[in-house]
């Protein structure tokens, strides 16, 4: 058969490999003039490196092309079950068998520029796209009909779908649950672990950091073992979490060494409610998003809360009047509706890492205070009083709350350049900060005694200075976070109404739009809500207490051993089994003590 008619004709895998191998013929041409012109020496360099380092997802891709496409054909000779590491593929494994192209001489010298151009990328974007993922109630591939994406080029790219001419991005629906194919197998792993560790640290250590002090006090002594319990808890159901987005086909238990495990895997979910949907099919994923979007909604809760705390402190001796902190909060929350106006991700990226060195400011400040005021506290030496047990659940639940990161750790795992280091990074992260929390919650709690408040910020009333600076810090980092949890809101109520409106709506950006009217009155009508909300329960420990034990302790401990034991059940031995009832049990019993008793549920239930 000649080549022209073998490109014609119907055999996709004949066209897909002449293209392939026009592609290797260009590349290497241009490597072999890369030392006569820096212009084409950093295009290939840039090219080469784009190539390099094929992530995990392309060797299932393999494994899947293969099975699709030539159903006389095994799939022992893939790829996936040769000897290299899946840390090892390159482009020549992709390839199938052809040479991967040598760096060009000088490419350490044009690698110097990458510095400047993460800049136009903050780290925080991977962490963005990961909580987006994680708090997606509405999926817009789930049902039959298209959803436009306005604006989200990046998105489009990452799912497979084609784009127009306009430049919105077009998600197609996913063919089948079963495995074959799937959007979620195309993960844009361009992370490195440092970012990725970086980014859940920043998911843990959120505003829950705040209330570990006052948490502390409550339970006295037994605060060492239970924050370390919790710590190692939540990082074994973090690795369930990364368990479940997967499909191992060749794994017969998870005792083997973990070489083969991520051997022949497929990556067939991309969030927590895609794995509560595979579980149960019928409302599974509904309840698992709505937990996380109440996780959410809550968070901005207690920002606000904070916010108008630290506004009171720091505003009333200027105006020289006594403003409530309620009062703040609302005059502090409509001072950020421009910010939440921006849809611009790169700006929300900017205010996320702002917010996140004010929160670090914040631990800081406060653990090298307390350490170095240990030596003053008392004569008796250093001691925590016993605890207090009618505020016990409480206190746990605001530990497990400050450890739930697990709605977005699907994001992270699906960033990471390298999947195979994700159990390192959740191990690193969980043990930075618990013990961070560790630290700065019983220094603080030795430091302040009894005088110890729901906010570590307003606990420093004795020491002026230390008081300015935590309260800057606590409003400076909360004011510069809260356009993130909104645009997330926001951006699933759009999706929500996608399929109820005429196509382009939701990408009319003229100033008289209808799509104007729906913009504004959306975002201000969620940030009206957030601010009731915080009026009626001005409480922070409270309303963080009841989210612990609704959406902490669900999230954090009862689903993933759920699902994982759902998902792989006959691959367990019993002593794996048990352990994941009982933290899935632990979950549960923590749920219910902390609903029962927590003050907020007491107030606003009938007698």
């Amino acid at each position: 058969m000649s080549d022209d008619n073998s490109f014609h004709g119907p055999s996709l895998s004949i066209r897909r490999k002449k293209l392939e191998r026009k592609r290797s013929q260009t590349i290497s041409e241009g490597i072999a003039v890369a030392n006569d012109s820096p212009a084409r020496l950093f295009a290939n360099q840039s090219r080469q490196q784009s190539s390099v380092n094929i992530p995990q997802y392309c060797s299932t891709r393999i494994y899947r092309d293969d099975q699709r496409n030539s159903n006389s054909q095994s799939s022992e000779g893939s790829p996936c079950e040769s000897s290299v590491a899946p840390e090892q593929l390159t482009e020549s494994v992709y390839r199938r068998g052809r040479p991967a192209p040598p760096m060009p001489v000088g490419s350490s010298i044009m690698s110097s520029f990458a510095f400047f151009k993460s800049l136009q990328n903050p780290a925080s974007l991977s962490l963005i796209s990961s909580v987006r993922s994680a708090y997606g109630v509405f999926k817009p591939s789930l049902r039959h009909r298209t959803f436009e994406v306005e604006g989200l080029e990046e998105e489009g790219e990452k799912s497979g779908g084609d784009r127009s001419t306009t430049g919105k991005a077009r998600f197609e629906p996913s063919k089948s649950q079963g495995g074959d194919w799937s959007i979620y197998d195309n993960a844009n792993r361009s992370t490195p672990a440092w970012i990725a560790m970086w980014n859940s640290m920043n998911m843990i250590q959120g505003s829950a950091v705040f209330a570990v002090p006052y948490a502390c006090e409550i339970l006295g002594w037994t605060s060492i073992p239970v924050v370390a319990l919790i710590m190692i808890i939540t990082c074994f159901t973090g690795h369930l979490v990364g368990e479940c987005l997967y499909k191992y086909p060749d794994v017969q238990s998870f005792r083997q060494p973990p070489s083969s495990h991520f051997c022949r895997r497929t990556r067939v979910r991309s969030t927590i409610a895609c794995v509560a949907r595979d579980v149960l099919s019928v409302g599974g994923q509904r309840f698992v998003g709505l937990l996380v979007l109440m996780d959410m909604f809550g968070s901005a809760v207690i920002y606000l809360i904070l916010i108008g705390k630290s506004g009171s402190a720091l505003f009333n001796p200027i105006i020289g009047r006594e403003l409530a902190a309620t009062t703040w909060s609302v005059i502090i929350g409509w001072s950020v509706l421009p910010f939440l106006l921006s849809s611009n991700l790169h700006i929300i990226g900017w205010f996320s890492i702002i917010g996140a060195i004010g929160i670090h400011c914040c631990i800081v400040i406060a653990t090298v205070f307390c350490s170095l005021q240990l030596r003053f506290t008392s004569e008796d030496g250093l001691q925590l009083p016993p605890p207090d047990w009618a505020h016990v659940p409480t206190a746990l639940c605001i530990f497990v709350f400050s450890f739930t990161g697990h709605a977005a750790l699907p994001g992270i795992e699906g960033s990471l350049k390298h999947p195979e280091s994700y159990p390192k990074v959740l191990d690193a992260s969980f043990s930075i900060a618990g013990l961070v929390k560790l630290s700065y919650g019983v220094f603080a709690s030795i430091v302040l005694g009894k005088t110890v408040t729901e906010s570590v910020a307003d606990s420093m009333t004795a020491y002026p200075k230390i008081y300015v600076a935590m309260n800057s810090c606590t409003l400076f980092s909360l004011f510069f976070n809260i356009p993130l949890f909104f645009f997330i809101l926001c951006e699933q109520l759009d999706a929500a109404i996608s399929p109820y409106v005429c196509r382009g709506f939701l990408s009319n950006r003229q100033c008289c739009s209808l799509y104007t009217f729906w913009f504004l009155s959306t975002r201000c009508g969620i940030l009206a809500a957030v601010l009731l909300v915080t009026v009626l329960v001005p409480q922070f420990a409270q309303v963080m207490g009841f989210l612990g034990a609704v959406s902490g302790s669900m999230l954090a401990l009862t689903l993933p051993s759920v699902f994982h034991l759902y998902l792989f059940w006959s691959y367990l031995g019993w002593h794996e089994r048990t352990i994941r009832l009982a933290v899935g049990v632990l979950g549960l019993f923590t749920c219910a003590t902390g609903v029962i008793y927590s003050p907020l549920f007491r107030r606003y239930s009938p007698a």
